[in-house]
């Protein structure tokens, strides 16, 4: 079976087709990585969120006849640094109403006294030296309620490859 290429094209073609399948292995080892955060946010019974939780501080504006837990861990994988996490609770029109200094990678609780209605919890940290922002989609918070949120840091991308003789 014969191509209907003449050969100086299909040489071409062939080559063209090298240079593709090498620039994509060096893209491959030299890909760069970078860090993606992740917020989650569930609403759970308040009996459900106690446990080895450490109590952090917390400013807010509303009377304590409102009361909420707010819970959850900062972790962080594949040797990610996080530093100085502060969660906001925000109104809808970004008026900040609760304010809980977290710090580092742990495990946190806070009791809050917000008014039921729809808000969104911004969480803010320093990770591996850059400051970053993760939010979520506005939550309605109820009233004798806890809401779990936590953030997750973890690399993301192609770091390295084991060379093929290791295989």
């Amino acid at each position: 079976m014969s191509s209907s290429l003449p050969p100086p094209v299909r040489r071409i073609a062939a080559g063209l087709v090298s240079l593709a399948v090498l620039v994509a292995a060096a893209w491959y080892v030299i890909a760069p990585s970078g860090i993606a955060t992740e917020l989650t946010v569930r609403e759970v019974a308040i009996s459900d969120a106690v446990g080895d939780l450490v109590p952090v501080s917390y400013a807010g504006t509303a009377k304590p006849r409102h009361t909420q837990v707010v819970y959850g861990a900062i972790s962080a994988a594949d040797g990610v640094r996080v530093s100085g996490a502060v969660l906001r609770v925000e109104r809808r029109d970004g008026r900040v109403v609760a304010r809980i200094s977290i710090g580092a990678r742990r495990t946190y609780r806070a009791t809050v006294h917000l008014v039921p209605r729809r808000y969104r919890f911004v969480l803010t940290a320093v990770v591996d030296g850059r400051k970053r922002s993760a939010s979520s989609a506005l939550v309605r918070v109820r009233d004798g309620r806890a809401y779990q949120v936590s953030l997750r840091a973890r690399r993301t991308g192609i770091v390295t490859m084991l060379p093929v003789t290791s295989y």
